[in-house]
């Protein structure tokens, strides 16, 4: 695998409004990414006072086996239902809802994905294999 140290600088999309893609979310920000949250216009009123404030509050038990902990409220640089602006230019796109919504969210990520972009999907059942044969579909 090449370098890939041209990531350090570049936004972290998360596709997805659930509990994962907010978690997901909120620890990259803390971490001092630039962060960009989408969901789908259908559930985007789900995301409720995210959408306004911008603000995810991370607490808990969280911590890993090697004492690896993150909390505090993570200030999301941008949260939308447009996925041109989720993921334009970013650099990392975490891919974290459902497979039951892969063909949905895919169906706009798949157009407007760039060269040097790293997806990564946060559930099993075989997503980049489906966003694979996706593209491949739309001549990718």
């Amino acid at each position: 695998m090449g370098k890939m140290d041209y990531l350090q600088e570049k936004p972290i999309a998360v596709l997805g409004g659930g509990a994962t893609a907010r978690g997901h979310a909120a620890c990259a920000a803390l971490a001092g990414r630039e962060v960009r949250l989408y969901e789908l216009p259908d559930f985007f009123e789900g995301l409720g006072c995210i959408k306004e404030n911008r603000e995810i509050r991370l607490s808990g038990i969280q911590e890993s086996l090697y004492g690896f902990k993150r909390e505090g409220l993570a200030k999301i640089d941008v949260v939308t239902s447009d996925m041109e602006e989720a993921v334009k230019g970013a650099g990392i796109i975490v891919v974290s809802f459902p497979a039951v919504g892969y063909k949905a969210f895919l169906e706009k990520l798949i157009p407007r994905l760039e060269d040097g972009m790293v997806v990564h999907f946060t559930t099993a059942n075989f997503g980049s294999l489906i966003m694979r044969k996706m593209m491949r579909e739309s001549g990718c």
